[in-house]
């Protein structure tokens, strides 16, 4: 059954990506451990649950990875990346691969919105999905100030909602993560993220260009989109 949930994983991925199918996939991988125990070793439930797009059913059902890492079954290296990708989905900003004595940190961030205990109960999957769905669009169809492109088709905006502005990041593989609340400084040609830990800012030039700076990662540079 393991095999058939990688192969149906590994099928439709990248622009292909089927929302339906990581579904089913993550479904039943939380019956399968539900009732036969966590694979030992297998990166196939981490993989999965890299693929869910929602990122409330990943925080919903982390402390089944998280489970199975303390008890010594889950594969380490790709529950580290499982946790950097929840932080990254939440907050929107990359940090280095966690370790075994960092990654608590980051979990601490997240806990919040993290589910405090183990579940398997899926009555609330597609609850969680709808509502991801519905949150982020009712951001990025909102009037968009500010449309990026860069060198790897990677497309960043910035949308007002009321009163408030926020960063929206599609990767060129179709993937994205919450759209983060910024604040702009009063002459319009500066962002900076509200959440605290992001320290990162944004800097629009005179032609309307933007460099992304500050935080861990190098200057990031996208031109206007001229798609739009």
């Amino acid at each position: 059954m393991w095999a058939s949930i990688s192969t149906a994983d590994q099928a439709h991925r990248g622009l292909g990506t089927v929302d339906s199918i990581d579904n089913l996939n993550f479904k039943r991988m939380v019956l399968l451990i539900k009732h036969h125990g966590y694979p030992t070793g297998s990166i196939t439930p981490n993989v999965v649950f890299t693929h869910q797009r929602s990122a409330y059913i990943r925080e919903h059902y982390f402390p089944i990875l998280h489970q199975a890492y303390l008890d010594g079954k889950a594969d380490a290296y790709w529950f580290m990346h499982n946790v950097k990708g929840l932080h990254r989905g939440r907050f929107g900003f990359d940090l280095v691969q966690p370790s075994d004595s960092t990654y608590e940190r980051l979990l601490a961030r997240l806990s919040p919105y993290l589910n405090g205990s183990v579940s398997y109960d899926l009555g609330a999957f597609d609850s969680l999905y709808t509502s991801y769905i519905k949150d982020v669009e009712r951001i990025i169809s909102a009037p968009a100030t500010h449309r990026w492109v860069n060198t790897e088709n990677d497309r960043v905006s910035i949308h007002q909602v009321g009163e408030d502005f926020y960063f929206f990041k599609l990767w060129r593989d179709g993937s994205y993560g919450m759209p983060q609340r910024i604040h702009r400084n009063p002459n319009g040609n500066k962002y900076t993220f509200v959440e605290p830990a992001n320290k990162a800012y944004l800097i629009v030039d005179t032609a309307g260009n933007l460099t992304i700076k500050g935080g861990q990662l190098r200057p990031q540079h996208y031109s206007v989109d001229g798609s739009h």
